[in-house]
């Protein structure tokens, strides 16, 4: 990894705390923000500050109902007060307000005095529903004394209220700082980050440009050198089909004249004389063969390919029915399994066939009659496989890839040697085809010659062809 790359991936992290740390200061200032909205249900002050205004409405009603004022003669509207004070006596010391008036000084100490002087008072209501004035005066002056501590502690929370505000208002102060801070190294990061892939983008530009001219160079190359490569191998082509053909005329010569010389001085050379002349027969033969072999490599490596729907069965059937003399003269046993349509030349592969079969027939062996199998297999999803077994004089396996080469020969002792051409004639048909041809063998029990053809290869029969059965 680049030191940009390392550099990049830390400022993508550096500015995804920053992002986090953004979105957290926010939501505590959410927080302390929603924590001074006034509220009159929740508010602290205002809640300390009602209990000394229900002391006082609760003053008011005892007065208005001994006194029989018009509007206040109710006895009713003095119970309800009562109840409105106790109660909210009873409940101030649960929840957040009653966190907070345990802060206030004596705050709970005050309440409890308060709810002890109201649980004294009522059993004194029935009196002063009775206008009863000593029940009257007793419970006004102890209302009248808790008028004080009500009112030192609604100052209290005030106060403490006060303190409160100035605490959030310093906290809000420093959020606000904070957030300004992230805010800032959050444009910073964003403006590295930007530099650096703008960077990184006219590095990966210049690179492109780079790359492409060196495609283009590198294509140019290629292509100069693929002209030389195919002018050479057009000239190496003449060269060999005019050398073949004008090598042809003088062989021919040869092999007539020293027949000629043979017929007509027959009975006149001395044995010396006639074995030279027979030597040079053979040797002429020999190179003719040589020469043809080699021209028909040639035409196999660089004719074009004429692929069309071939039946494999009918072309072997074929091929066989050309080489009946050699068959006859062999007395060999030819087995021919059910052959399928292909996709490929068919001159090409009459002549692998043609080849294969003769190198059988050629290298039999005088033990036992020669037998040659033709079939073909195919697993489902696997490759179709064409082989050619014969029970002959086989060779030995380190040579299987030897024999595929020009003229490299195995030659048994006794029987006629060849050119070294027919088997890399196959080998070379195959590849063309993009296929493999391959050889197993072991010395004296014949050899096996595989042609591996992809499921590509494999072609179905055109319409209207029927299938037949070949006879073994």
């Amino acid at each position: 990894m680049t030191s940009i790359r390392r550099v990049y991936i830390a400022l993508l992290l550096g500015f995804a705390m920053v992002f986090a740390g953004l979105l957290l200061v926010m939501g505590l200032l959410l927080q302390e923000l929603n924590s001074l909205r006034p509220d009159a249900r929740d508010n602290f002050v205002w809640y300390a500050g009602r209990f000394d205004h229900e002391r006082l409405m609760l003053i008011q009603a005892l007065d208005g109902y001994i006194h029989k004022s018009s509007d206040t003669a109710d006895f009713e509207l003095v119970t309800d007060r009562y109840d409105i004070f106790f109660s909210r006596t009873q409940h101030s010391q649960e929840g957040p307000l009653g966190d907070q008036i345990a802060k206030l000084k004596n705050g709970n100490e005050l309440l409890r005095r308060v709810g002890q002087t109201l649980k004294e008072i009522e059993p004194m209501l029935p009196a002063i529903e009775r206008y009863e004035q000593a029940a009257y005066s007793q419970v006004r002056n102890q209302l009248e004394r808790l008028g004080p501590d009500l009112r030192a502690l609604s100052l209290d929370a005030m106060l403490q209220s006060v303190g409160e505000t100035k605490k959030h208002q310093a906290a809000l102060k420093h959020f606000m700082f904070l957030l300004v801070f992230l805010f800032a190294g959050l444009v910073l990061i964003g403006g590295a980050l930007l530099v650096l892939l703008n960077t990184e983008k006219q590095r990966a530009q210049r690179m492109s440009e780079e790359l492409d001219t060196r495609v283009k160079e590198r294509t140019s190359e290629l292509a100069a050198k693929n002209t030389q490569l195919e002018r050479a191998n057009e000239g190496l082509r003449q060269f060999a089909f005019v050398a073949s053909h004008d090598l042809q005329e003088p062989l021919r010569k040869i092999k007539t004249f020293s027949s000629i010389l043979s017929d007509e001085l027959k009975g006149e050379l001395s044995a010396n004389a006639s074995h030279a002349i027979s030597v040079i027969s053979n040797s002429s033969d020999r190179l003719r063969r040589l020469v043809t072999d080699l021209l028909e490599y040639s035409r196999v490596s660089n004719r074009a390919l004429s692929v069309e729907a071939t039946d494999l069965d009918r072309l072997v059937r074929d091929v066989i029915h050309d080489l009946s003399v050699q068959i006859t003269e062999a007395n060999a046993v030819i087995n021919i399994a059910s052959l399928p349509w292909l996709k490929a030349d068919p001159l090409q592969m009459r002549q692998l066939f043609q080849n294969l079969l003769t190198n059988a027939l050629k290298y039999r062996s005088p033990d036992r009659r020669c037998s040659i199998t033709i079939d073909a297999q195919q697993e489902v999803g696997a490759e179709l496989t064409i082989s050619v077994r014969d029970n002959g004089l086989g060779f030995s396996s380190e040579h299987r890839n030897k024999i595929m080469e020009p003229f490299q020969r195995l030659h048994p002792g006794g029987l006629e040697t060849g050119t070294g051409i027919g088997l890399a004639i196959c080998s070379r048909i195959a590849q063309r085809h993009g296929w493999t041809l391959t050889a197993e063998s072991e010395p004296n029990k014949g050899a096996t010659f595989s042609l591996h053809i992809h499921n590509q290869g494999q072609f179905s029969p055109p319409p209207g062809s029927t299938a037949r059965d070949v006879a073994a």
